[in-house]
């Protein structure tokens, strides 16, 4: 509290200039909003903070990360963190550039084998320069990897698209069968390209898949998932969001992503969408798994009768729940 003292803490100063996000001439430019919502109450820094985000200076989400005790992380490397995507993203400004990216956490500062982690990613990072001349256009990928100051790792790719398909589905319902059947060709057609490259997407969800401006469609999110947790059994802590796309076999320890569990979470995928709601309906996740352990998918017919048979005989093969009953690769 400082009564009568039109300024900001030292500390918030502080955290302000380290993360580049404030100048003397932003805070000049707050101090008429600041003296209007303090009034007769002294300027505290919840009150900058609220200023700063009126007229656009922070995100909301940097204003939160601000107030945490002790401050929350506002900068990965040479990129400005912005805001929450999802529970493992973060969106993010290259300082150097201006553009924007994705920020995807794949390991905590007390992770066990972080170095072999960095390790292996950078190795996959520099085998995509190779394959960039025969990609999809559709298919966005990691560009580099960057790390905080408290030693977590976090995969950062273009950012792509202000829609995915989750938001599609919750604020719009069911999508058209045409518009699911070109969603799925081009779909194949990226994971095909995984498949050539002798790679696994590892994250086919409602939630990876965006919408551009363009009108088409991005793939994004590759690797980051499985990177961050290469394996989930039943016996774990799950959540529903770990469910996404989640074929029968990956629960068996020994089971790693593969083309015919990139098929079942495209076929998963492709049925949420012409449906509108998740293949199978719980908030349970063990029970979700379990579930799809025991049964193969209802043909998605019962819900979309106006789905052409072709379209529901496709969506049938790759959501088959023994992988040898599914088609052997994309290009099947």
């Amino acid at each position: 509290m400082r009564s009568g003292k039109r300024q900001p803490s030292e500390q918030l100063l502080s955290l302000l200039r380290a993360d580049g996000l404030a100048a003397r001439c932003d805070l000049d430019r707050c101090m008429p909003l600041v003296r209007t919502l303090a009034s007769e109450l002294p300027d505290f820094d919840s009150v900058w903070l609220d200023a700063m985000v009126r007229l656009r200076q922070l995100t909301p989400w940097q204003a939160s990360q601000l107030q945490q005790t002790p401050p929350g992380i506002l900068s990965v490397g040479r990129f400005l963190l912005c805001e929450q995507l999802g529970e493992h993203t973060l969106l993010a400004i290259d300082r150097r550039s201006g553009s924007r990216f994705v920020l995807a956490k794949i390991s905590n500062a007390d992770t066990p084998g972080s170095s072999g982690l960095r390790t292996s990613t950078h190795e996959l990072l520099d085998r995509l320069p190779t394959l960039q001349p025969r990609r999809p256009a559709g298919c966005i990928l990691p560009a580099e990897l960057a790390e905080d100051s408290h030693g977590q790792l976090w995969l950062a790719s273009p950012h792509a698209g202000n829609w995915s398909f989750d938001d599609l589905v919750i604020r719009g319902g069911r999508l058209p069968w045409q518009a699911v059947a070109e969603i799925g060709r081009e779909l194949l057609h990226c994971l095909a390209w995984f498949e050539q490259s002798g790679l696994t997407h590892g994250n086919l969800t409602a939630s990876s898949v965006r919408l551009c401006p363009n009108g088409q469609i991005a793939l994004t999110a590759a690797f980051a998932r499985r990177l961050r947790r290469p394996e989930i059994s039943i016996g774990q802590q799950l959540t529903l969001r770990d469910c996404d796309g989640f074929a029968p076999e990956l629960s068996e320890a020994t089971r790693y992503p593969d083309r015919r569990s990139e098929l079942y979470a495209l076929g998963c995928l492709l049925w949420q969408v012409l449906a509108g709601r998740p293949v199978v309906i719980s908030a349970d996740p063990v029970r979700r798994l379990i579930s799809q352990r025991e049964h193969d998918i209802s043909d998605i017919r019962t819900l979309v009768p106006e789905c052409p048979e072709s379209l529901a005989r496709c969506i049938q093969m790759m959501t088959r729940r023994l992988p040898e009953l599914r088609p052997d690769s994309a290009a099947d």
